[in-house]
């Protein structure tokens, strides 16, 4: 009986051996893309927790009996060291965002827009000042710099980047300050997503209906310049004067199955892209506030049915002319 249960744990055993080697394998492929964010944290901490934690990994896996348990075991807990070298404990769905597949990414671009850019923050902005914080705090005489970085429009940049071709961006702006689009006076990160964006209408990648939403035609006629060189690169704007502007809003489409850009503008957008042939589906609304009428304060991101996007439509259908 003892000898048949030494032999029920050799696979085990095995295993376990097959799944060290894997890991230390691992964690020197994985270590060395961690080491810009680790040295700038400066803590040599980090490699240890990463050694802790594999070395939990082969306690754990010593305790199992079972093959099958085993097996559950082992990959739950690779992904696990996966997640947690690379972004945090905190940072499984972190991982999930941005480890997907290109079909998933096609499918659901706001999605990962989404991860790309808490990554994008955290692991690049705010890690930095969480350096120079920690300067401080030891006693350093260092300067500290605190980027003002828009979560919304880091967002919508890489939203705009994560789109498939032939995708159409569609909406309306309050956006009515001629400074907020200036490239002198406009807010960096704002004008960094309207560079991209238009970057991408240029090279023909995207279509860009934008209704733009003025209170009177002084407001208007100091946008002129503004909207001319939208235009000239290939956006299609609207204009819509009336002191009751409907709300600021974006709805993104995309197609179906390949690129599907058309050469002509269709006298109104929302209702050629709804019809069941255009090849296009929404992929989700955008809702925004706006303070000063030059900045987004507030981002709602609104599932592609139901009353709320029925009312996204309206809003379009009204200004669009």
């Amino acid at each position: 009986m003892k000898l048949l249960k030494n032999s029920l744990r050799i696979p085990a055993a095995i295993a376990a051996v097959s799944f060290l080697l894997e890991s230390i394998g691992f964690a020197l492929e994985v270590i060395p893309n961690l080491s810009k964010e680790i040295s700038r944290l400066n803590d040599p901490l980090k490699y240890c927790g990463v050694v802790l934690l594999m070395a939990s990994l082969v306690m754990a896996i010593l305790k199992i009996g079972d093959g099958i348990d085993l097996i559950e075991q082992i990959s739950k807990r690779h992904f696990m060291l996966d997640a947690v070298a690379r972004y945090g404990a905190n940072g499984v769905a972190l991982a999930n965002l941005l480890n997907q597949d290109e079909e998933d990414e096609k499918k659901f671009p706001h999605a990962f827009a989404g991860g790309a850019t808490l990554s994008e923050l955290i692991l690049e902005k705010y890690s930095l000042a969480a350096e120079s914080f920690l300067d401080l705090l030891q006693k350093k005489q260092v300067e500290v710099s605190l980027p003002e970085e828009s979560i919304i429009n880091t967002f919508l940049k890489n939203l705009v980047n994560k789109l498939p071709d032939g995708s159409v961006w569609l909406g309306t702006s309050r956006l009515q300050e001629e400074s907020a689009w200036n490239q002198a006076t406009g807010e960096p990160s704002f004008l960094k997503f309207e560079n991209r964006l238009e970057d991408r209408v240029r090279r023909k990648e995207l279509a860009c209906f934008r209704s733009i939403c003025f209170e009177d035609n002084v407001r208007l006629g100091a946008m002129r310049q503004q909207i001319d060189k939208q235009r000239e690169i290939g956006v299609r704007v609207s204009t819509f004067v009336n002191k009751d502007r409907p709300q600021d809003l974006t709805v993104i489409w995309i197609p179906t199955a390949g690129r599907r850009l058309s050469a002509k503008d269709p006298a109104n957008p929302w209702l050629e892209l709804e019809k069941e042939k255009s090849g296009y589906v929404p992929l989700c609304g955008l809702c925004f506030d706006i303070r000063g009428d030059r900045e987004t304060s507030q981002l709602r991101i609104i599932p592609p049915a139901g009353q709320v996007f029925d009312g996204l439509r309206q809003d379009f259908l009204s200004t669009w002319n």
